[in-house]
């Protein structure tokens, strides 16, 4: 999981209201989730789940193993698409082709990669196109659940500055936090404060989550899209630093 700083006070944006009218979550599934987890962390698959039940959007992704089916997944998802190897041993590393625009390309690379490789088929992904952000949930013994946010600079391939915003969070704080973490310009604002307040509806819902990663999260003026998302539950009544 990712490792954030210790909350100083110019990383904090702290909650003044205890009145705040939160987004609409799906509760019944996301209860069924954690209360169905007999494991301190969610399995993958669970934990995207998760995200769909509080509206987040996560990357779509589908199995193909002939060019038929790769056609219409492109239709499905969306062009520019990416293809990944799905590769029939776990010692062998996947290959991948970025940024498909056309059906033509399409075609000559899934048939590449089925003739030159021992591939159950490949993976057709969005080929996402925008700035990389992080956001993120932790417990911290001062300040209870905060809700974490970062958007990567040029060139960093990793966030440097963690924004941290105490519960719950209004529309007002998440628009500081929007701010302070360089959004302007880059990522649509309005998106970005709903996905603040989601994820702190979240905690209301779900108390157990001590720490929740979305990583990587790829983010442009139109849409948020999540790729990746690790959550560690702990409930008993512990608030260690994390």
């Amino acid at each position: 999981m990712i490792k954030t700083p210790a909350i100083t006070p110019d990383t904090l944006i702290l909650s003044h209201t205890r009145e705040v009218t939160n987004p609409p979550l799906d509760i019944e599934i996301i209860r069924g989730i954690i209360d169905g987890c007999t494991a301190d962390t969610i399995p993958s698959g669970q934990a995207l789940r998760l995200l769909d039940a509080i509206g987040i959007s996560r990357e779509r992704e589908l199995f193909v193993s002939n060019p038929t089916d790769v056609h219409v997944a492109s239709i499905e998802i969306g062009m520019p698409v990416s293809i990944s190897t799905v590769p029939a041993s776990e010692d062998e590393m996947p290959e991948t082709v970025s940024e498909i625009y056309d059906e033509n390309t399409l075609r000559v690379e899934f048939n590449r990669m089925v003739r030159s490789s021992e591939t159950q088929g490949v993976m057709v992904r969005p080929s996402l196109i925008g700035a990389k952000m992080y956001f993120g949930i932790r417990r911290r013994a001062r300040y209870g659940h905060v809700i974490v946010c970062s958007i990567c600079s040029d060139g960093e391939s990793r966030p440097s500055r963690y924004i941290f915003c105490s519960r719950p969070v209004s529309q007002e704080e998440a628009r500081e936090a929007y701010t302070r973490a360089g959004g302007s310009g880059v990522v649509g604002q309005i998106i970005f404060i709903d996905t603040l307040r989601r994820l702190s509806a979240l905690c209301e819902v779900a108390p157990e989550i001590f720490k929740m990663d979305i990583w990587p999260v790829v983010g442009c003026k139109q849409s948020i899209i999540a790729t990746g998302c690790n959550i560690l539950l702990k409930r008993e009544s512990d608030a260690t630093e994390v």
